[in-house]
C-alpha cells in the first residue's frame, strides 16, 4: 500500500517537472521560429500546447484511481476523498474541452466571432465543480462564520477585477458573462487559499495555482473581445498550465505521508 502510495505522489512530482520541461521548449520555439502571428495560428503549435493539458487530465484520472483502489481508511478521515477525485477530474475535462474551443481546435467563429466567449460555460462550470471540491476537501474546519465573511469579500474581489480589465462598453452578451465568470474564478481561488491555510505547506501549491488561474483569465479578460498577440498567448497558456497542475496536485495531500 505504501510503496502504490509513494508511486503516486511522485508521479504527481514528475508531472510538474514535465510540465516545466514542455513549457520551456515551447518558449524556445516561441524564440526560435518567430514570435509573430503566424506562430499563434499554427495548428501544430496549438495541438503542442492542448497535449500539455493532457498531463492533468491524466494526473486527475491517477489520483482517482488510487482513491478507488486504497481502502477508505487509507486516508485523512472525515473526507469524501473519493467523490472530491470525482468531481477533479470532471472539472479538468471541462476545461480540456474549453481549451479546444479557445485554441481553435473546434473552430465556432461562424456562431460567435469572439470564440473565447463560447468557452466561458464550460470553465464556469468546472470552477464550480473544484469549489465543491475544495469545500468538501476544506470543510472539516470551515464555518458558517468563514463563509458569511468570504462571501462580501468575494464579490468585492470580483467586481474590482472586473471593472479593471473588462470593457464594459462591449457587447452585453459579453459583459454579463465576464462579471458572473469574474465572481465564479475568484470564488474557486478563495477556496484554494482555504486548503492552504488548512493543510499548511502541503496546501500551499494548491493556492499559487488558484492565483495563477485568476491572473491567466484576467489576462485574457484584458483582450476581449479580441485574440491577445503571440507572446501575451504563451503568458496566459504558461500560467494557465502550471495553474491547473498545481490545482489537480491537490489530491496529493491525501497520499503524503
Amino acid at each position: 500500500m505504501e510503496i502504490e502510495k509513494i508511486v503516486i505522489r511522485r508521479s504527481a512530482d514528475a508531472a510538474l517537472a514535465i510540465e516545466g520541461l514542455l513549457l520551456t521548449v515551447a518558449w524556445i520555439l516561441f524564440f526560435a521560429l518567430g514570435h509573430d502571428a503566424h506562430l499563434n495560428s499554427s495548428l501544430g503549435f496549438r495541438f503542442f500546447l492542448l497535449m500539455q493539458m493532457a498531463i492533468a487530465v491524466c494526473l486527475a484520472g491517477l489520483f482517482r484511481w488510487g482513491f478507488y483502489n486504497f481502502s477508505a481508511n487509507s486516508f485523512p478521515p472525515d473526507i469524501d476523498w473519493r467523490r472530491a477525485s470525482n468531481l477533479g477530474l470532471i472539472a479538468i475535462g471541462l476545461c480540456y474541452f474549453g481549451d479546444l474551443i479557445n485554441s481553435r481546435i473546434i473552430d465556432l467563429t461562424a456562431v460567435f466571432q469572439a470564440q473565447t466567449i463560447l468557452s466561458i460555460p464550460f470553465f464556469a462550470a468546472a470552477h464550480i465543480l473544484y469549489i465543491i471540491s475544495f469545500f468538501k476537501i476544506g470543510r472539516v474546519r470551515m464555518s458558517k462564520g468563514v463563509l458569511i465573511k468570504a462571501l462580501p469579500l468575494c464579490l468585492t474581489l470580483s467586481v474590482i477585477v472586473w471593472l479593471s480589465l473588462v470593457d464594459r462598453n462591449a457587447d452585453p452578451i459579453m459583459t454579463g458573462a465576464t462579471f458572473v465568470y469574474s465572481f465564479i474564478v475568484i470564488a474557486m481561488a478563495m477556496l484554494t487559499v482555504w486548503i492552504a491555510k488548512v493543510y499548511g505547506k502541503p496546501g500551499v501549491p494548491t493556492a499559487v495555482g488558484g492565483v495563477l488561474f485568476v491572473i491567466s483569465d484576467g489576462i485574457i479578460g484584458a483582450y476581449l473581445p479580441v485574440e491577445a498577440p503571440m507572446p501575451v498567448t504563451l503568458i496566459i497558456w504558461t500560467l494557465y498550465l502550471i495553474a491547473q497542475l498545481l490545482i489537480i496536485r491537490t489530491f496529493r495531500i491525501a497520499f503524503s505521508d
